[in-house]
């Protein structure tokens, strides 16, 4: 049963993860990661309502596909960001923010399901994928993150890695 789930996660981002790219391509890193937002919330949603084998099936081919879709797109977004002498940081921040949420959130998924269950550990990170998300609507958007065929800098100045993220609007989502 566990491989089945995690067959699911993997099987649907297997297929689509070039036709993914594409998409960020022609329009940019912002829609892409709403959408892979908002398919990662419904999609840890799920078995929040729906108990049972079958709501979890349903919920892991989501979240695979929401994740691969946001991951792209902040894939896309980093090797936008910046000059290109900056690209290897820029990716290595971008690794160790992968690595340290792989870290919490098993942890904070273990001690939800021993303490709540396993549809309250659901619930408790869609419920805190739709606070982030709402969170990242209130602030404003890189013209970067919108148009896929803009250069690098505008002034050509170098900046530190927290100023470039702050001016571009990207820091929220990393």
């Amino acid at each position: 049963t566990v491989g089945v789930v995690m067959a699911l996660y993997a099987l649907l981002p297997m297929l689509l993860a070039v036709t993914a790219g594409r998409f960020c391509d022609s329009v940019g890193a912002r829609t892409p990661m709403l959408v892979g937002c908002v398919l990662i919330a419904s999609a840890a949603a799920i078995p929040w309502f729906a108990r049972g084998l079958p709501a979890l099936f349903v919920s892991a081919a989501l979240l695979g596909v929401g994740f691969m879709i946001f991951q792209v797109a902040t894939q896309h977004a980093t090797g936008a960001l910046g000059a290109p002498d900056d690209r290897a940081r820029n990716f290595g921040l971008l690794a160790m923010g992968y690595s340290i949420s792989g870290f919490i959130g098993p942890l904070i998924a273990g001690f939800a399901i021993d303490h709540a269950g396993f549809g309250a550990a659901f619930g408790v990170f869609a419920l805190a994928r739709f606070v982030l998300e709402l969170c990242g609507a209130l602030f404003h958007q890189s013209p970067q993150l919108r148009n896929p065929n803009r250069g690098d800098h505008e002034n050509g100045d170098e900046q530190s890695h927290q100023d470039q993220c702050r001016r571009e609007g990207f820091g929220h989502l990393l």
